[in-house]
């Protein structure tokens, strides 16, 4: 070191002037290493670190157990979702016996189907004539039912009689849609009071509703006065139409002597066109039970 350097005497520096070494400034002395300690620290750091280490491996292989137990095992069985119950729709008492007197009605109309005009029959030992009033009437009658019990009441033909006790039982209605076993009215299906007028001569004619079907057509039981105890038809959605587009028969012709093929027919003719009103089976069914 040059002569005229400023170095601060002290006896660390005086020490590392004799010996060659580096000063140390740290003004703490410095303490001596005491090697077994730092050996038994350095091995307890290291056993916490193995032991930890080994706890970690433990953890890893159990969990690695639990994924292959997992995949190894079988599917949970599916989930069983009983369907829903089936909506069962309960029909009133009434509503299901008035459906089944209908259907005995028209069954009972079927049996006379083929009779000839005005033909004589006795059923349950009454005696009926069969032109068109006492058609229905001897159906009522084989089914349970006197439609003429107040006849005796009103005047008139018996066309006029039937609607006037209809009236009376609140049964006429005038829907688009009857139901089997209804009454079926015509007016005007031919110059009863022959004073050449086809339009003043009131209820002339009834029929009875067998079925009706999704278009509208109504079939339909009554006494044609040339052909007898037969089936025919209309349709109130198309009432002035004799055929259909693909030529199902919508309306049967009605005035006496028209037909399909005739030029002269008169300007209402068809079973749609002349129709008056309905007597509801049901209604008349509780009026008139035997």
């Amino acid at each position: 070191m040059p002569e005229n350097s400023d170095w601060i005497s002290c006896s660390g520096c005086e020490n590392s002037r004799n010996s060659g070494e580096k000063p140390n400034f740290d003004p703490k002395p410095q303490k001596p290493r005491n090697d077994s300690s730092y050996q038994s620290v350095h091995f307890l750091l290291f056993r916490v670190y193995t032991m930890r280490m080994k706890n970690i491996y433990q953890i890893v292989i159990a969990l690695s157990c639990l994924v292959v137990a997992s995949c190894a095992s079988p599917p949970p069985p599916p989930v069983v979702v009983a369907p829903p119950a089936p909506i069962v729709s309960v029909i009133p008492v009434e509503a299901d016996t008035e459906q089944k007197d209908r259907e005995n009605i028209v069954a009972k109309a079927t049996e006379l189907l083929g009779q000839k005009p005005n033909a004589k029959v006795v059923i349950n030992n009454r005696s009926f004539t069969l032109d068109c009033i006492g058609t229905i009437s001897a159906v009522y009658w084989s089914a349970g039912y006197d439609i003429q019990k107040d006849f005796s009441k009103y005047e008139g033909n018996g066309v006029n009689r039937l609607y006037q006790s209809l009236v009376f039982w609140a049964a006429i209605h005038e829907l688009k849609l009857p139901k089997p076993g209804d009454i079926i009215f015509w007016s005007n299906t031919y110059d009863r009071n022959e004073n050449g007028i086809l339009t003043d001569d009131g209820l002339t004619h009834v029929g009875l509703v067998m079925k009706v079907d999704e278009d509208g057509t109504v079939s339909y039981m009554h006494e044609s006065m040339t052909r007898g105890i037969v089936i025919a038809y209309f349709n109130l959605l198309h009432p002035d139409i004799p055929r259909s587009p693909e030529g199902k028969i919508w309306n049967s012709p009605m005035y006496l002597g028209s037909n399909y093929d005739k030029k002269n027919n008169p300007p209402h003719w068809l079973s749609g066109d002349l129709w008056s009103s309905f007597g509801d089976a049901g209604k008349t069914m509780k009026k008139t039970r035997l």
